[in-house]
């Protein structure tokens, strides 16, 4: 199971005190205290060997180490050491009230949410000494959604999977019976030295289903959205519904490249033809392999 919204806590680091220490020459005393350091950063940090947010499981409180407090002779504090907290690419960061603060989908991209306050002022600046700043404290909600170029979305049974495992070479569990899939899975597809990563998703129903919204916000990443069908009858309507629950979701969604496909074509007639649809079969290489020569053709295109 993918764990892909998770609340956590951060805090940074507290600022070190400035200290009061006086040097004595004869009768004379001369203020000497060193400022307090600073204290560390919270910084989130794109880790692409992980895959979902399951570290945030257990432990939803970060905090930033605090700046060393000065010390006499001028004597500076230590800066507290930067918190780095990984996460996966393609996670969103919002506050609590769900507005947005970074969309981190680069390899190693970096998010400062928190800087560390600053630390006090030692005796030796103004005669007195200064106890350092707290540090600042947020509570934000962390949102992975799944990288991908191509997702597919269909009814249980109509094929999606063993299309996914067919064009990536994978081996993901396919059975005869529905809901097989039940959380999003994805692969890398390479075909003649071109490269584009898949997204298979849990199936829809024909009723209102509070579990699709888990799944559907993985297509806001998708470049592509192919709707499968492996019924000739109901084709249409299985089309006419998904199309409308994925604009229900986001209406940004039909502004995004479709493909229809009708899966299983080795079941009926080779002939079968109807607009807008492409045949395919896992069982037909020529088939699958004109299927991704479409794939290709459009997120390339642009690239030739």
């Amino acid at each position: 199971m993918i764990i892909d919204r998770v609340s956590v806590f951060v805090r940074a680091g507290k600022g070190g005190d400035g200290a009061a220490s006086f040097f004595r020459h004869g009768h004379t005393r001369t203020p000497d205290g060193g400022d307090g350091g600073r204290g560390g950063d919270v910084v989130f940090v794109v880790d692409s060997n992980l895959y979902d947010l399951s570290k945030f499981r257990k432990s939803k409180r970060y905090k930033a180490s605090g700046g060393g407090d000065g010390g006499p002779q001028r004597k500076h504090g230590r800066d507290g050491e930067t918190l780095l907290l990984h996460v996966p690419c393609g996670t969103i960061i919002r506050d609590h009230q769900e507005d947005l603060l970074a969309d981190l989908l680069k390899e190693d991209e970096r998010f400062f949410i928190l800087h560390g306050a600053p630390g006090g002022e030692g005796s030796c600046q103004h005669g007195q000494a200064q106890c350092g700043s707290p540090g600042e404290e947020k509570e934000v909600i962390l949102d992975y959604r799944i990288p991908n170029d191509v997702a597919f979305v269909g009814f249980a049974n109509t094929g999606k999977t063993s299309l996914v495992n067919a064009l990536s070479g994978q081996n993901y569990k396919v059975a005869a019976y529905p809901f097989t899939t039940s959380h999003c899975r994805w692969a890398v597809c390479e075909y003649k030295f071109k490269r584009f990563t898949v997204l298979d998703t849990p199936p829809v129903t024909a009723h209102d289903d509070l579990r699709e919204e888990v799944f559907l916000k993985h297509l806001s990443r998708s470049k592509i959205i192919v709707v499968v069908s492996d019924n000739k009858e109901d084709m249409q309507s299985q089309r006419r519904i998904i199309e409308e629950k994925l604009a229900r979701f986001d209406p940004e969604y039909l502004k995004k490249k479709f493909f229809y496909l009708f899966s299983k074509i080795d079941t009926i007639k080779r002939d079968f033809r109807v607009k807008k649809w492409l045949p395919v079969s896992v069982t037909d290489r020529e088939t699958i392999d004109t299927f991704i020569t479409h794939i290709l053709k459009e997120l390339y295109e642009d690239k030739n």
